[in-house]
């Protein structure tokens, strides 16, 4: 569970502050009201964790096969515990194997299978735990771990598609640039040896690019030192300007006002967001507290502080369109929808089709990068490539002045 400082007063309106554990801020609130204590502000501690330390949770792959399997073993209506050690056994990866262990373990000591996950936040978020705690109470796991596990398939299918469409581009980049290596190392030294030969002064361009060669070939280990160092500063730069705490908010909003792809990264947040957020109300969640788990979930640091805002004109009796439209962020659309799917009480299946509708534009948009992806590469491979030919061939025409000139 996330840990929070807050500041409240107690029954007496002496002020206090101090830390509590929640599975959310909600939830954390709720824990203080219980204590008798009026919260005032109430902050997350973000994790202490390095740009360059690797990830310790269960990938979107590992999370799926968890789910989908004990989606099989509560449909079934067998035993978690047991189940999670004999389905240990069958797992050829060692990170989701240690886990599933783990957990079998802390059950049969006799904790709960929320309690059990809640010693893993690295591999099951806040909006999980509270689907859990939510399906235990109401004795229906199998249909949590349904929707858990269909979430889980969209996120491996976004990230697949994410893979497919960097892979062409990737290769172009690659194979272009180790064609243009060899050029640069072994045509154009002995192409310009041969004009040199005629007395004739090489174009500046072309001398630049010998420069080049030149020093890649006699200083090969310094100068892959030396490009690696200024890539890593460049990198490193760029991480410190875009790393703002643990909110990621800086760059959370240059991903948002990016070219073309800030479209897609703002669709794909939201469905995640309403996808989410459908799955809690249909576990029966409270919806403040459910609006602050899907924010969350949703990736994007913008629409989470937007949402998270809204829940105080949730706490307060407003309506779910009307407090997401009063911050600013999402469509009137979107808002309209959601107000009349409150009327009818069909706001989970509303915000199905909200998911579905935003999944249907990432698509879109991403098989338009696809398309323009390629050829764009191409350009700027034939731009490099021009440049290089143009540095062979122009001493040809230094050649052809010289010979004007005899």
């Amino acid at each position: 569970m996330a840990q929070y400082t807050y500041r409240a007063v107690d029954t007496v309106d002496v002020s206090v502050t101090g830390t509590v554990e929640g599975a959310s801020a909600y939830q954390a609130v709720q824990t203080l009201r219980e204590r008798g204590l009026t919260v005032t502000a109430i902050e997350e501690i973000p994790p202490r964790r390095s740009i360059l330390s690797p990830a310790k949770g269960l990938k979107w792959e590992e999370l799926q096969q968890f789910c989908g399997q004990l989606q099989t073993v509560t449909e079934a209506k067998l035993p978690v515990g047991p189940a999670l050690k004999a389905l240990a056994l069958d797992v050829h990866k060692p990170r989701l194997r240690n886990v599933m262990r783990d957990i079998h373990e802390r059950m049969e000591a006799g904790n709960t299978l929320e309690t059990a996950l809640s010693h893993h936040p690295d591999s099951f978020s806040p909006m999980f735990l509270t689907l859990i705690r939510a399906g235990e109470r109401a004795g229906n796991l199998s249909a949590v771990f349904d929707a858990l596990n269909g979430y889980s398939k969209r996120m491996v299918e976004l990230k697949n598609n994410v893979q497919e469409a960097l892979a062409y581009p990737l290769f172009l980049i690659t194979s272009s640039a180790l064609v243009m290596l060899w050029m640069l190392l072994k045509i154009l030294p002995s192409y310009a040896e041969a004009f040199t030969g005629f007395g004739v002064r090489l174009p500046l361009l072309t001398e630049a690019l010998l420069v080049v060669s030149t020093a890649i070939r006699e200083f090969p280990l310094l100068c892959t030192g030396a490009a690696a160092v200024v890539v890593l500063s460049v990198a490193a730069l760029v991480l410190l300007f875009l790393r703002d705490g643990a909110s990621g908010l800086r760059s959370d909003w240059v991903k948002l006002h990016f070219p073309v792809l800030g479209g897609v990264y703002e669709a794909a947040s939201l469905g995640r967001f309403s996808r989410a957020l459908s799955i809690l109300l249909k576990a029966e969640v409270p919806l403040p507290e459910g609006v602050e788990l899907a924010a969350a979930a949703s990736g994007n640091a913008v629409l989470g502080r937007a949402a998270t805002n809204a829940v105080s004109a949730l706490s307060a009796g407003g309506t779910l369109g009307g407090a997401l439209r009063q911050t600013g962020y999402f469509d009137n659309s979107y808002c309209w929808l959601l107000e009349h799917a409150e009327q009818r009480g069909e706001l989970g299946e509303t915000l199905s089709i909200l998911e579905d509708d935003c999944q249907r534009t990432v698509d879109h948009r991403r098989r338009f990068l696809m398309l323009m992806v390629g050829p764009a590469v191409v350009v700027l491979i034939g731009v490099l490539m021009g440049t290089l030919l143009v540095a062979m061939y122009l001493p040809i025409f230094s050649l052809g002045d010289s010979i004007s000139v005899w």
